[in-house]
């Protein structure tokens, strides 16, 4: 009778164990959990405002000093500068900068949340896809504006169908992990891409919308 018990009670432990293995994590939900109503979607736009604050590309001061370092014609004098900063002022930058590494990282990151949200709210009924995905648009459109400018050629240093720019993305990341090396976009191309998230955005963002983008912000840029 002992015997039976045993087993008893390890038929049962085992049956809890396999249900308590296909609960749903607690820590994170699946993408299309979180943007599958609005709620989620404005969220996700919340967040990735958030992510502007701490992004180099764009709201922090990093993308003006960097820029004002590599302008540099030996008229800054720094002391006690870190080394990525430092090789950006002497314009000899190793391939493992963290300045630029950073910069670059974190502004595809930003890209791809945008994508991930303009991916999902086409398929969400009742909620206004053209005002939430200008704004999201406004975001894409910043951050390629900021990435063309510290990463090419000037538009009038040469022929911009020809010189080189940064990668366009314009998909998820888990829908393009199959073509992972993504060649860089003409310069022409990439200001194409970035008029038309920002046409778009100017003429379906309203004129008052809060601490969010509006229709002037876009314009503005």
């Amino acid at each position: 009778m002992k015997d039976f018990t045993i087993i008893c009670s390890l038929i049962l432990l085992f049956t809890s164990c396999g249900d308590n293995i296909n609960i749903e994590p607690q820590q994170a939900i699946s993408t299309n959990v979180a943007l599958s109503d609005e709620q989620g979607i404005k969220t996700a736009i919340i967040g990735t405002y958030d992510m502007l604050s701490w992004l180099p590309a764009t709201s922090s001061g990093d993308v003006i000093v960097n820029s004002e370092l590599f302008a540099d014609t030996e008229n800054l004098i720094w002391t006690d500068f870190p080394i990525p900063l430092t090789q950006v002022l002497n314009k000899n930058i190793a391939p493992t900068n963290t300045v630029v590494e950073h910069f670059w990282i974190y502004s595809y990151r930003t890209i791809n949340q945008t994508n991930t949200i303009l991916n999902k709210i086409e398929d969400i009924e009742e909620i206004d896809t053209e005002v939430l995905g200008a704004e999201v648009r406004f975001i894409r459109g910043l951050v390629y504006f900021d990435l063309i400018s510290m990463f090419s050629l000037p538009w009038t240093a040469g022929d911009p169908e020809s010189m080189v720019g940064v990668p366009i993305v314009s998909t998820p990341a888990e829908e393009s992990l199959d073509n992972p090396e993504v060649l860089r976009n003409s310069v022409a191309e990439v200001y194409d891409f970035i008029l038309d998230d920002l046409i778009f955005a100017k003429e379906h963002l309203p004129e008052q919308n809060e601490e969010f983008a509006n229709t002037y912000a876009a314009s503005v840029l």
